[in-house]
């Protein structure tokens, strides 16, 4: 398998001379944020590079069109990447101060100003240099993304959302059902702060405002606003005016975390997911735990972490997105099983954590692969997922003539040397030929300096 290991340990530098950059031995890596989606899973790890699995068939994992699913983790982004999402069939991430986009666009989710699929990531927003990109979040067909301005020259300060995708039940909260193919102002407030929250869900949308009032909008058929009603709204509405720090969206339900950690929830209830100990809808927010610090929504199952570390959970769990080792469907929160629960996401029908030490997990369905475990058998009970070892120590990098010289140990073998003329996604990296051969001791490589191999890494 080729994972592209990351280590962009040389950079050839047109301009001013050539300039030599030797990374030093990487420390382990781990995965520090997870995205769930239909039948496919995405993380990110320390070193900022982003890899999926699963389902790839409308190119949400970026892989090209060939490659219609995966069993076990392929690298998407090799550095840089901060926040992802999942939604359906389509994805986000912020890499820097850009968006990109990948997937199914129907809809004009991807917002690129068309409806045609991308299978290989996309950048449809750069901010400038006073902006930041705060928050990233995909419904099953819609997207949304807040950024915050602030420019102290002029005293500036703002924070806005933006909307993109399907908006049939006004999910977009721009007062129209018409769909949007490019990014939607929906909000723009002139003062400081920054929406931090923001969750699409499979109709409908929630947000929080930086003076933690909570703002929903999009189909209400079960009341997964909050309203108290079954109307859906076109704009957005409050439902809450303070307190919410976080929030999550599944199928018809919804979720918001209060500062004193007590977790509210609304919505669909028909297999249990809100976890009130029913199976009766609710139209407005009713507490259903305390001492939360995380929450995500599945298409019928709802996870959450509790401050001590552990992992609850309710809802459906037909095919084990529950990990409890049944099938069982439960309407009231149970702890799971593991502690030291860091982060959660629920997919369609599988669901990933990450515990302290950085390690991945997953359980559930995996008939595309979602899980990552070189197989595609489902799991009744959470697994630790494959992520890929750090690259190789780099030995030396050295200039000889006109020629680069880079070596590694041979007790590090199976890898070899790429190359690529830029570092712009999607960077078309190149086996170096000739291979690398032992020369005292080590793994050699001798390439001519040229303008066709300005940056190199090790492979798999």
């Amino acid at each position: 398998m080729k994972t592209g290991l990351n280590n962009l340990f040389l950079s050839r530098m047109l301009t001013g001379g050539l300039g030599l950059l030797l990374a030093g031995q990487l420390a382990a890596q781990t995965v520090t944020r997870i995205a769930a989606g239909g039948q496919f899973s995405l993380f990110v790890k320390s070193d900022g590079s982003l890899w999926g699995m699963g389902d790839n068939e409308a190119g949400q994992l970026g892989l090209g069109p060939v490659v219609l699913a995966t069993n076990v983790p392929q690298e998407i982004v090799s550095s840089g990447v901060g926040m992802v999402a999942a939604g359906y069939q389509h994805s986000i991430f912020q890499q820097g101060n850009k968006l990109w986009v990948m997937g199914n666009n129907q809809f004009g989710q991807l917002g690129d100003g068309t409806t045609t699929n991308h299978y290989i990531p996309e950048a449809i927003y750069s901010a400038n240099g006073f902006s930041g990109i705060t928050a990233v979040s995909a419904g099953a067909y819609h997207s949304l993304y807040a950024v915050n301005t602030a420019i102290p020259s002029i005293s500036r300060y703002s924070y806005g959302l933006w909307a993109m995708g399907q908006n049939e039940y006004g999910q977009l909260g721009d007062g129209t059902t018409s769909n949007q193919d490019s990014p939607e102002n929906i909000l723009i407030v002139d003062e400081g702060g920054e929406i931090s929250s923001v969750a699409a869900g499979f109709d409908h949308s929630l947000y929080v405002l930086p003076n933690g009032s909570l703002w929903v909008m999009g189909d209400n058929s079960y009341g997964q606003l909050g309203t108290g009603n079954s109307l859906s709204y076109y704009a957005p509405v409050m439902v809450v005016s303070s307190g919410v720090v976080a929030v999550a969206a599944g199928s018809g339900d919804s979720f918001f975390i209060k500062s004193d950690g007590s977790l509210w929830a609304m919505g669909l209830n028909y297999h249990g997911e809100l976890g009130d100990g029913t199976l009766t809808n609710k139209s407005s927010p009713e507490q259903v735990l305390t001492g939360v610090t995380a929450v995500a929504a599945g298409l019928a199952q709802t996870l959450c972490i509790r401050s001590d570390g552990t992992l609850w959970g309710a809802g459906d769990n037909l095919y084990n997105e529950l990990g409890d080792g049944t099938n069982s469907q439960y309407n009231a929160w149970f702890p799971i099983g593991p502690s030291n629960v860091v982060a959660i996401a629920a997919g369609e029908d599988h669901s990933l954590f990450i515990k302290s030490d950085g390690s991945l997990w997953g359980m559930g369905y995996n008939y595309a692969g979602q899980l990552g475990s070189n197989h595609y058998s489902l799991s009744n009970v959470p697994v630790e997922m494959i992520v890929p070892p750090p690259s190789p120590t780099i030995s030396s990098i050295s200039v000889a003539g006109t020629n680069i010289v880079v070596t590694w140990p041979t007790n590090q073998g199976g890898f070899y040397l790429e190359s690529t003329t830029n570092l712009t996604l999607p960077a078309a990296w190149g086996a170096v030929s000739p291979g690398a051969v032992i020369v005292n001791g080590q793994y050699t490589v001798t390439n001519p300096i040229s303008a066709s191999h300005q940056f190199y890494r090790l492979s798999e």
